[in-house]
């Protein structure tokens, strides 16, 4: 059976993160640096990494001390970027559980979850995607503590049933 080009072509495109889901551009990371002063003043001189969250509009920026991570949405229009700061997580230097949800009316969203080594991460029976974090914290004398630790993010924002949405296969 022979692939329409054309069709081939389409779906190749759509498998691709386009450039507004994963900026990578200087004026993204500038409008990212400058919601993080507008929010946070102080966090804008520490020393942090920028992390783009392939096919998603999630940036999130990883704060060296103390160890917190900003989420950011990023969108794109006419060639110019504007970010906002979604929510903020702290992680602490300790070997305790560091999940976090985050929900918009009663839906989950995303959030950092830790997946046990070898396993799949699901909300209501559905693989969702998760995007490791462990190499982002590889320098710092914690990294033991964040080796299993995934940020995740929902297509849509979906109702869950239950305390603890993520379940482990």
């Amino acid at each position: 059976m022979e692939i329409n080009p054309l069709v081939q072509k389409q779906q190749c495109l759509r498998k691709q993160p386009s450039f507004s889901n994963f900026p990578a551009s200087p004026s993204a990371k500038a409008a990212i640096l400058k919601t993080i002063k507008q929010e946070d003043n102080s966090s804008a001189s520490q020393k942090h990494q920028i992390v783009q969250i392939p096919d998603s509009p999630y940036t999130l920026v990883i704060f060296d001390s103390p160890h917190k991570i900003g989420v950011f949405k990023t969108k794109e229009f006419l060639g110019k970027f504007s970010t906002t700061l979604e929510t903020g997580f702290n992680l602490y230097e300790s070997t305790f559980k560091k999940d976090a949800n985050y929900f918009v009316n009663n839906k989950l969203v995303y959030g950092l979850t830790t997946i046990p080594e070898g396993r799949h991460a699901y909300v209501n029976h559905k693989k969702i995607h998760v995007f490791p974090l462990e190499k982002y914290f590889s320098s710092s004398r914690y990294a033991w503590d964040y080796k299993n630790l995934y940020f995740f993010y929902l297509n849509e924002p979906i109702k869950v049933h239950s305390y603890q949405p993520i379940s482990f296969q």
